[in-house]
């Protein structure tokens, strides 16, 4: 498990402010990337599961500040390229250890990650077309 660096009541850290210490998106990129890295360099195997709530501590970035730099569309493909690499992990992590099937699939099912389904969303209305020709015609219904 790692280390809990999170900051404490009365931490400097912990403000309502916005912090945007990443100027551009690869300057965020490559400290994300740096992240990645970490989490792959512990452990045994896949090294350590990769989390929303790791990178916001790793990259020393409040939820405020996390969000600001998410909703932001030039920040897009930085993100997007994140959840990438989280879902990356879980997957391999699955057909690696079978019994990590469970505990994986959870974590897929988390929007952050993929936001798996076990089944189709019901759009709402369906329509059914019924082609008559060849059975008789019109009348047969009758």
């Amino acid at each position: 498990m790692a280390k809990n660096t999170a900051p404490l009541p009365g931490d400097e850290r912990v403000k309502k402010t916005v912090n945007r210490p990443y100027s551009t998106p690869l300057a965020l990129h490559k400290a994300m990337k740096n992240y990645f890295d970490k989490c792959a360099g512990e452990g045994e195997g896949l090294g350590t599961p990769p989390t929303v709530a790791g990178m916001r501590i790793f990259l020393k970035l409040n939820h405020d500040s996390y969000n600001s730099y998410k909703e932001d569309q030039e920040y897009a493909s930085v993100f997007e390229w994140a959840q990438d690499m989280r879902e990356d992990w879980y997957q391999t992590a699955m057909l690696l250890d079978p019994k990590m099937t469970s505990a994986c699939m959870n974590a897929l099912k988390q929007p952050e990650n993929g936001g798996w389904v076990d089944r189709r969303a019901d759009t709402g209305d369906k329509t059914l077309r019924l082609k008559i020709d060849g059975v008789g015609g019109e009348e047969a219904f009758h």
